[in-house]
């Protein structure tokens, strides 16, 4: 499903009340004024396409309790997982505050809509070892794999969303002190540190380049020509077959997991995490319960002292490594 953008002021579709007519303008509602990310906007059309597939696009004023059970059931079902299954409703119920509270049209109460409840699972990561073994494995001779390994280089060493990696821009990249900013969920920016290992593929990766595309993982085509930004789902794409060479699960997520966990069990303060990830006050990472206010010059400095000084790089690579003062 491709997403569109479009200029406003948003207008609803002239004597049209169909949820599938109504959605285009919430949808730019998410992207202007919840600031929402294009990844996330990405997952909501997918979701709404589910829902309108479910109610065959009845009128939003059709929308009553009876439906919202009926979906409820059709996802139950079908087997999908609790965790999908709330976030369907979350999508109806607000693309119902839209039109309820934004719009101001007279639709079903979005407050009787019950969120289902997800069952706590322990959290799924890698150890600093299985992280490094996974980098090792993965080859680096052919441009299109090196490109990858350094992806995966980047997200290991700083638990940044994949969306904000894919989104650097090669000018902005700070190389000597090795930092860029991105931006992340919700239009916020913050900084992010690379450790060794990243810039060294970082480095290797870029001198192989021939291309002039303006991203710090651009798509190139055959002909080695600039067409844009990598697309994510490609990306993932090479996930899943990796993941299958592995032997266990692993998407680009669980790096981000895996960095917030190992900077813990080293002894990083969970407000230093929560800031070097991007965690606001949302308490995905507790940090508001410990929060103390801090610079950028601080995150940075605590990220250096606990960087892992001696990630595990291919003894090719020849890379000079810190010794702790």
């Amino acid at each position: 499903m491709v997403i569109s953008f479009f200029v406003f002021p948003m207008k609803l579709p002239q004597n049209k009340s169909n949820i599938g007519d109504l959605f285009p303008g919430y949808r730019d509602y998410c992207e202007v004024e919840k600031e929402n990310c294009p990844d996330t906007i990405y997952d909501y059309s997918r979701i709404f396409a589910k829902i309108v597939d479910y109610t065959k696009n009845i009128s939003a004023f059709k929308i009553d309790q009876f439906v919202v059970t009926d979906i409820k059931k059709r996802l139950l079902d079908e087997g999908f997982s609790d965790a999908y299954r709330a976030k369907v409703m979350s999508v109806l119920k607000n693309f119902l505050i839209y039109l309820s509270d934004y719009v101001g049209l007279k639709v079903f109460d979005y407050s009787r809509i019950k969120i289902p409840k997800v069952k706590t699972k322990p959290v799924d990561y890698m150890v600093e070892a299985d992280v490094d073994r996974f980098i090792v494995m993965l080859p680096e001779e052919k441009l299109k794999d090196l490109r990858f390994k350094t992806l995966v280089a980047v997200l290991a060493d700083t638990g940044a969303r994949i969306s904000e990696i894919l989104g650097i821009l090669r000018s902005e990249f700070n190389y000597q002190e090795c930092e860029v900013t991105v931006r992340g969920k919700g239009g916020r920016y913050r900084k992010i540190y690379l450790g060794q290992r990243a810039m060294h593929f970082i480095n290797k990766y870029n001198s192989m380049r021939k291309d002039d595309s303006r991203f710090l993982f651009g798509n190139v085509n055959d002909a080695k020509k600039a067409t844009g930004k990598w697309d994510p789902k490609d990306a993932n794409r090479k996930f899943r077959y990796w993941s299958k060479v592995f032997g266990r699960r692993v998407n680009s997520h669980i790096f981000r997991k895996s960095f917030c966990t190992n900077s813990i069990h080293k002894g990083m303060p969970l407000a230093y995490v929560a800031k070097l990830v991007g965690h606001m006050d949302d308490g995905r990472t507790t940090a508001r319960y410990y929060y103390c206010p801090m610079s950028d010059d601080d995150a940075k400095n605590v990220y250096r002292k606990f960087e892992r000084k001696f990630a595990t790089v291919e003894a090719k690579a020849n890379v000079e490594r810190r010794e702790e003062v």
